[in-house]
């Protein structure tokens, strides 16, 4: 009996090899799933775990066989070893040399470590990419802090040429992560390590409301000109607060150009309205129709709402 097992088992190791060839993904489903004809469906598992560990797969295969493994490793210590598996591959592009083993999954020093140094964007985007593969079994706050701090940290020049990119980056942290992983202390603690727009995103980005009600006041001109921050302004309704400063022709500019739709600008009309701003509703409604029939439509109805 042995011996016919040792025999399948070279014949098997055959066949994972040949698969590695192939691209269609439910392959190693289909393996897993008939195994039990002649080896035990653990043993299949068991050399496709290790396939995943030592071996340097092309594009597309380590996916295919997680894939198909996912199906079936759903204990606590399974879901981090799969974890660990779709890290390894990031890690090993993007810090050449760097020893990673199941334990550093989950192991606060070895996030410091890929943490240090940084020195360009590419690198802190596959950081968040790291703390998203591990969300599945855990997140705390250390490494989004270690995280938002190695953007902080990166050089001048580099903030300056890909400030869209950051602020997009810092919005994706932030709205991901809060309030369920980072606090409202932290997000303050966050935004002291930038300078504007840069330090308004990522209070704007939070769900705390109070500390984005303090920042309202702060908002520049120039500030408006990151349009991440200025989709936010108007996301949050922040430009409620806004209607008498020299920002808000800006804001209705931004209400009211062509991609927005009627039901979009009516919306934003009747919330100026309730805020006591009937004027400005109004005038809203008459940049985006253009047209003085439609114009007077929407004046009738808007004004039916009061």
């Amino acid at each position: 009996s042995s011996g016919i097992n040792a025999e399948y088992g070279v014949v098997l190791q055959e066949e994972i090899q040949n698969l590695i060839q192939v691209e269609e993904r439910d392959l190693f489903e289909t393996l897993i799933k008939n195994s039990n004809h002649v080896l035990p469906q653990q043993t299949i598992i068991e050399k496709l775990k290790v396939v995943c560990s030592v071996t340097n797969l092309r594009e597309g295969v380590l996916e295919n066989i997680i894939w198909a493994l996912e199906k079936y490793l759903t204990a606590e210590n399974d879901m981090e070893l799969l974890v660990f598996f779709k890290t390894k591959p990031l890690v090993d592009q993007h810090w050449p040399g760097t020893d990673i083993q199941p334990g550093c999954v989950l192991d606060d020093a070895f996030y410091s470590a890929l943490c240090q140094p940084v020195k360009d964007l590419v690198r802190c985007r596959v950081l968040f990419e790291v703390i998203k593969l591990w969300s599945v079994v855990e997140v705390r706050e250390l490494w989004v802090t270690q995280l938002v701090l190695t953007v902080s940290r990166l050089p001048d020049e580099v903030k300056s040429l890909h400030e869209t990119d950051i602020s997009k980056l810092l919005l994706d942290i932030v709205q991901s992560q809060t309030p369920q992983n980072v606090s409202e202390d932290a997000i303050l603690s966050y935004s002291k390590e930038f300078s504007t727009p840069l330090s308004h995103i990522l209070i704007l980005s939070s769900s705390y409301d109070d500390i984005i009600f303090d920042i309202i006041p702060d908002i520049t001109l120039k500030d408006l000109e990151n349009k991440t921050l200025l989709d936010l302004v108007i996301d949050k309704e922040v430009y409620l607060q806004l209607v008498n400063t020299e920002l808000y022709p800006l804001i209705a500019r931004d209400l009211t150009k062509e991609s927005r739709t009627l039901d979009f600008v009516k919306e934003a009309a009747s919330k100026l309205k309730d805020a006591g701003n009937v004027l400005e509703g109004l005038s809203l409604l008459a940049q985006y129709t253009k047209s003085s029939y439609s114009t007077f439509l929407s004046y009738k109805s808007f004004m039916s709402w009061r």
